[in-house]
């Protein structure tokens, strides 16, 4: 079944929650050449599914056309979600992609040129930073069209971790409680159908970050208490950070973070530092 859903490049668990009326619709870019198998695989699925194309999309010319297909348990849903999207209706296209009305409401209250929603969900924690809200792994959305042309020419790399994730949109904050309960009924789903997957996610997620922006941050294999974080390696996830910086990090085994700079030890020794510039890079303790 893995097949077909890379066929649809439909992940399970979207799959999962749209079988189980949690989600609405699903929406997904495809490349034209597999518009025909995309059909044949989604009523395979059990699927209702509408393809088209746009040449604009949210008041932007594109140089190159997208090839959008939305899939659901109803045609008619289908079809509102391309009317939503092609009229750039984010509040509607957002409700049947079945987000959470305050994460809508928050990305779009802050849909400007250069914010960085990772942050920002950072910034709005009141609790602690949840892994079931650790969206690091997906860039739907977030990304502007330079970030887009980023994402692309290093697509290979970051696309490699692109199926870890409990929620597939940006949360308001990643203490969301509407956003933690999607994600826990997602790993539940995914427990009773895929497990190994949900083992191999929930290991990528529970971590703590050191970030510095959407194409560049570090997972430590280690925990962290206070402003220290203790590790015994960084997770084989690549980023974009430089190489200098990780090259420090993982000749370490513990760092401390202070308001102007990050310094890395091994053992009491300390092995260099890397600067912070505006509070950047930030730690992110996902638990």
């Amino acid at each position: 079944m893995l097949d077909e859903f890379d066929i649809c490049n439909i992940d399970i668990q979207s799959y999962l929650l749209l079988k189980e009326g949690l989600k609405p619709v699903i929406r997904v870019g495809l490349n034209r050449s597999v518009v025909e198998n995309a059909k044949k695989t989604a009523n395979k699925l059990e699927l209702k599914v509408i393809i088209r194309e746009f040449r604009q999309i949210y008041g932007q010319k594109l140089e190159n056309s997208l090839t959008h297909a939305y899939y659901s348990l109803d045609k008619e849903l289908c079809i509102e979600a391309f009317d939503a999207e092609k009229r750039g209706d984010r509040q509607k296209f957002g409700q049947l992609l079945g987000y959470p009305e305050c994460c809508i409401d928050n990305f779009i209250k802050n849909l400007v040129e250069g914010v960085d929603y990772t942050l920002l969900s950072l910034k709005n924690v009141r609790t602690k930073p949840s892994f079931y809200c650790n969206s690091l792994f997906v860039f739907d959305s977030k990304l502007n069209s330079f970030q887009m042309k980023t994402y692309f020419d290093n697509h290979k790399l970051l696309r490699s971790p692109h199926k870890l994730f409990l929620i597939r949109h940006v949360p308001c904050s990643f203490d969301c409680k509407h956003s933690i309960k999607i994600g826990k009924t997602t790993l539940k789903l995914l427990k009773n159908n895929s497990p190994d997957l949900a083992a191999t996610i929930v290991n990528a997620l529970k971590r703590p970050v050191l970030y510095w922006n959407y194409f560049e941050w570090v997972i430590f294999n280690g925990r962290q208490q206070g402003n220290t974080i203790k590790y015994d390696g960084i997770l084989n996830y690549e980023s974009l950070v430089k190489d200098e910086a990780k090259k420090i990090i993982e000749n370490g085994n513990n760092i401390k973070i202070d308001d102007e700079k990050i310094v890395i030890f091994n053992d009491n020794e300390k092995t260099g530092e890397i600067l912070r510039k505006d509070g950047i890079p930030v730690c992110i303790n996902f638990q």
